[in-house]
């Protein structure tokens, strides 16, 4: 589930941000687009929260077909969902309210 093959799209996003970040910068995207490309990497990270939550070994665990995730639980790996994760939601979140208070 938490792999390039499962339910991750979150990936396009850290690929798509060099491209979004280029076409910024050469003024080739207007701000809503960045704003709704903001919305779907929120989107994006709400998903892969859930699917990380839901393979958990707890007792509301929903996916059994692979693993449980247990690595998170492990330092230095419990640093992804600790800082990374709310790194990138910060980020995103920023970023819209930037986009938003410069369009009015």
């Amino acid at each position: 589930e938490m792999t390039f093959e499962g339910r991750t799209p979150d990936n396009l996003i850290g690929i798509s941000a060099r491209i979004i970040g280029y076409c910024v910068q050469k003024k080739w995207l207007a701000s809503n687009t960045l704003v709704i490309w903001n919305f779907i990497g929120l989107g994006f990270l709400l998903n892969i929260m859930t699917v990380a939550v839901l393979c958990l070994p707890t007792p509301f665990r929903q996916f059994f077909e692979s693993v449980p995730n247990e690595f998170v639980l492990h330092f230095p790996f419990n640093l992804i969902p600790a800082v990374l994760v709310m790194m990138a939601l910060f980020l995103h979140v920023l970023s819209i309210r930037t986009l938003l208070r410069k369009a009015r």
